[in-house]
């Protein structure tokens, strides 16, 4: 089960249930491939509500690279259907959304110390 908590977003894939994340590395993978020169610019980009099915695709690769299962992008592009296309897009910008701090209002707080 995914854990909000650490950044985990649920994602349905070969028939399993994942719990991707993305990690520093992942993100630099995901930088890499993207042409973005820093976590702000990569951020900007795809915060901006304008990803491509390409993007899609390596945000997701990126949040398996994250939990140790490494799926490649071209991979997932093969298996996913067009028919899924706004999980894919949902389950992409959750990952992004809670990594770069968008949607934190939506987790409870932790408890305070008394």
């Amino acid at each position: 089960m995914a854990n909000p908590y650490r950044g985990e977003v649920p994602f349905e894939f070969d028939e399993e249930t994942h719990a991707l994340r993305l990690t520093l590395g992942s993100l630099a993978h995901l930088e890499d491939a993207l042409g973005a020169d820093g976590l702000l610019t990569l951020g900007k980009r795809l915060g901006e509500g304008h990803m491509s099915a390409r993007d899609i695709c390596l945000v997701l690769s990126a949040g398996f690279t994250g939990i140790g299962k490494p799926v490649t992008a071209e991979a997932l592009a093969r298996s996913i259907p067009a028919s899924a296309l706004e999980r894919a897009a949902i389950a992409a910008a959750t990952l992004l959304a809670v990594t770069f701090g968008e949607g934190k209002a939506s987790r409870p707080s932790p408890p305070q110390a008394a």
